[in-house]
């Protein structure tokens, strides 16, 4: 059990891959008001196309359990990579109007289409976002990424290894003009001139390390990015 008392002042707290963490464990946070930055990914120690199964030691439900968090208003970053979260939970969390970060890299929910577009309708409401993460999300669809087309604080949107996406869902976040960084690595349906259909002008770049070793994102996204993997940086 989490000693909640001596810590209520606690800001950031990491229980990344922790199998014992429970939902007890999960609605113990509560008592961490002043909580802002809160990662529990359960990211898959070999490889990175793996796509975790198991949520810390929640494997056998259905992503529910993340209601718990709603009531850390506080929260500005929140990672929940690599677990199982579904639509209903991320409804739950549109309560987190302060939060800025969040990272939902190859994430399980309901694989059927509905609950896919479900999802990304929840995130949608969080509009106060500056920083989403979806990379490796496979089964995400240009329907869905419609949705986030009312996020118009994102700076930074990160759509890497998205395969079923094509140019009509990437034409969509046109209206997204505050964007500095989109990676669109692995998008094999997605073309140079259907990038610069949706965002005239911009330059489209191939990731090889040195060139944009200087981008704010470097650090985060360098490790996920084989080289010649297109990605759009917007300067």
């Amino acid at each position: 059990a989490l000693a909640a008392a001596p810590l209520a002042a606690l800001e950031s707290l990491t229980l990344d891959c922790c199998p014992n963490l429970d939902e007890d464990g999960l609605r113990a946070l509560a008592s961490f008001p002043s909580l802002k930055a809160l990662s529990l990914h359960d990211r898959p120690s070999d490889e990175d196309d793996e796509i975790g199964l198991c949520l810390l030691g929640l494997n056998s439900h259905e992503g529910g359990e993340f209601m718990a968090l709603a009531s850390l208003t506080s929260l500005t970053d929140l990672r929940l990579d690599y677990t199982i979260v579904d639509a209903e939970a991320l409804h739950a969390m549109s309560t987190l109007t302060a939060l800025r970060t969040l990272s939902l890299r190859s994430i399980r929910h309901e694989d059927d289409f509905e609950g896919e577009c479900a999802a990304l309708k929840a995130v949608a409401a969080l509009t106060t976002l500056t920083d989403l993460d979806l990379a490796r999300n496979p089964n995400l669809t240009d329907e869905g990424v419609n949705a986030l087309s009312t996020l118009v604080n994102l700076t930074s949107l990160d759509l890497g290894g998205c395969v079923s996406l094509t140019e009509e869902g990437i034409r969509s976040l046109s209206t997204l003009t505050a964007l500095t960084f989109l990676n669109v690595a692995a998008l094999q349906r997605l073309t140079d001139e259907g990038m610069q259909a949706a965002f005239p002008g911009v330059p489209i770049r191939k990731w090889n390390g040195c060139e944009v070793r200087d981008h704010p994102n470097y650090r985060r996204f360098h490790r996920h990015l084989p080289a010649g993997y297109r990605t759009t940086l917007l300067w």
